[in-house]
């Protein structure tokens, strides 16, 4: 396993430890202007997520590389004993149980202030390495 050195002054992800704040103006069409380091440090690409943390709007990037459960998935269903077209529709019916799942973490983790990035540590350095 390889290990990410960390830069001074920035978390292995390459994000600064301390926040930078940067003045932005909003349109009149409520439209934002993301100063190019931010994005660039961020590897922002066409969609941000916006939450609504009470007085404060928190923008992150959307990550488009989902990490995929799908072998995990399959390999638990055989090992369960499913044969045939059952396979296939217990596979379904829980891969689609994902996002509300991860939903769920993420909920949790924001009541017990954790970071996505702490919850995902393992998977999100797997496929970081891959």
């Amino acid at each position: 396993m390889a290990t990410t050195k960390k830069k001074k002054g920035m978390s292995t992800m390459g994000i600064p430890d301390k926040p930078k704040r940067k003045r932005i103006s909003v349109s009149s069409k409520r439209q934002i202007n993301i100063p190019k380091e931010f994005y660039d440090t961020l590897h922002i690409g066409t969609e941000m997520i916006a939450e609504l943390h009470g007085n404060s709007i928190v923008l992150k990037p959307v990550k488009e590389n989902n990490v995929d459960f799908s072998e995990e998935i399959l390999a638990d269903i055989i090992a369960e004993g499913y044969t045939g077209e059952n396979i296939l529709k217990e596979f379904h019916f829980r891969k689609a149980q994902i996002p509300a799942v991860i939903d769920e973490l993420i909920e949790e983790a924001h009541t017990n202030s954790v970071t996505h990035e702490e919850i995902f540590a393992d998977i999100l350095k797997e496929s970081d390495e891959q």
